[in-house]
């Protein structure tokens, strides 16, 4: 994240602003191990081609607070948060491995469902174990939506494959265990690609 990214083409300039890079996970070794091992404050990084631009300077490392969670939550994308399920058909440009991946948009009545069964997934991924209570539901907000005329979808190229997401404020409710899970892995698919981070809010915005 930087005041004055540019996209160009496959690539991203930053200019001379300094650029801030979060990263989550539930598994605290992972963080540790990438702090001690990449992320040293005074070493430099280098991302993408051999280059003078590619190198980046480590000014700062900190840990943010964690949110108190609890089951009612408002939070913002910092990435868009994406979500599908494999179709039956012959005619689609989202053809991956073999099936039609339809990407779910926010007001399609299979949303809400799908981010919890992606939640409840991971949840027993992290911790091994069946969640008791799978309480869920995730809602935008219409105001936001409305604002931006409905215009609040994301079509990304990643590695020659389109991925359908979305930008925009939201509410959960439910159980505070999957909403964490979410928080620390990403709601939606995809998270290892960087999709689905959010922010905590007060209120939507």
């Amino acid at each position: 994240m930087s005041k004055k990214a540019r996209v160009k083409g496959e690539t991203i300039s930053f200019g001379n602003a300094n650029i801030h890079w979060q990263i989550s996970s539930p598994v605290d070794t992972f963080i540790q191990h990438l702090i001690t091992g990449v992320f040293t404050e005074g070493q430099e990084i280098k991302i993408g081609e051999e280059s003078k631009e590619s190198c980046f300077l480590i000014k700062q490392v900190e840990t943010l607070p964690e949110p108190r969670f609890n089951n009612n939550m408002r939070f913002a994308c910092l990435s868009p948060i994406t979500v599908s399920k494999r179709l039956n058909g012959l005619n689609s440009s989202n053809r991956l491995n073999g099936y039609i991946c339809h990407y779910i948009r926010p007001w399609e009545e299979c949303f809400s469902d799908a981010i919890k069964k992606n939640l409840i997934k991971k949840h027993k991924l992290v911790t091994e174990k069946e969640i008791d209570d799978s309480e869920f539901t995730i809602k935008i907000d219409e105001g936001y939506m409305n604002k931006k005329s409905g215009k609040i979808t994301k079509n990304i190229n990643f590695k020659g494959t389109n991925i359908i997401g979305f930008m925009a404020p939201f509410e959960v409710k439910g159980n505070p265990e999957l909403i964490k899970i979410g928080y620390e892995t990403g709601f939606g698919g995809k998270g290892s690609m960087g999709f689905g981070m959010v922010k905590k809010t007060v209120k939507a915005v």
